[in-house]
């Protein structure tokens, strides 16, 4: 299934002839192309020669997805005859939009403190696909549920020394983080809910 806010729908691919490398003629097909759908599903394309193979390659990448370079084989000639017609199932793998989030957590500044905004180690934070959030409650709630989300849909992260932590690789879509525990039991847990979106062309 898609991740994140991402969605398969409306991915389009154009088919080609194998033999010539040109695409398909639509007068005899009704169409030249595949649709996809957002069960991953497609429109079929009939009346194609039996004698030849086929490719696909993607024109139009769904939201939160990259454009595949992929060349989908479709080699219809291989397939077994049922009375007129052969048919093919093929499968186009699709390349997520990814991204990852930086924190860091100091100690707030305090007259005469020995660790005046000096960085915080061991400040944990949870952050969660925001439609989850939504339905949930809040971060802390839905970070409970995180065994339901897919991989790229969460992160439970923790600062090292430098106060740093850094995300795993986190899908397209709207995200909000905040601070669910510290190791420090006398440092001041950071009540801010802050959100933020991974989006773009390009995995970063």
């Amino acid at each position: 299934r898609a991740q994140g806010d991402a969605t398969l729908a409306g991915a389009i691919y154009d088919v080609y002839d194998a033999k010539t490398n040109q695409i398909i003629d639509a007068r005899m097909t009704g169409t030249n192309q595949f649709v996809i759908k957002a069960d991953g599903s497609s429109n079929i394309i009939r009346g194609l020669p039996f004698d030849r193979d086929y490719y696909a390659i993607e024109v139009k990448a769904p939201e939160g997805y990259l454009l595949s370079k992929e060349k989908i084989m479709l080699s219809l000639s291989k397939t077994v005859k049922v009375g007129n017609r052969r048919s093919i199932d093929a499968q186009a793998k699709e390349n997520p939009v990814s991204g990852k989030l930086g924190i860091y957590k100091h100690y707030n500044k305090k007259p005469g403190s020995e660790i005046d905004d000096k960085p915080e180690e061991g400040a944990v934070f949870a952050v969660v696909l925001k439609k989850y959030v939504d339905q949930y409650g809040s971060v802390s709630e839905a970070i409970q549920h995180k065994d339901q989300f897919a991989a790229m849909e969460y992160d439970i992260m923790t600062t090292g020394k430098d106060g740093r932590a850094a995300s795993k690789d986190l899908a397209y879509g709207t995200y909000l983080a905040t601070q669910i525990h510290a190791v420090d039991q006398e440092a001041e847990i950071c009540r801010d809910v802050y959100e933020f979106r991974i989006s773009g062309t390009q995995n970063n």
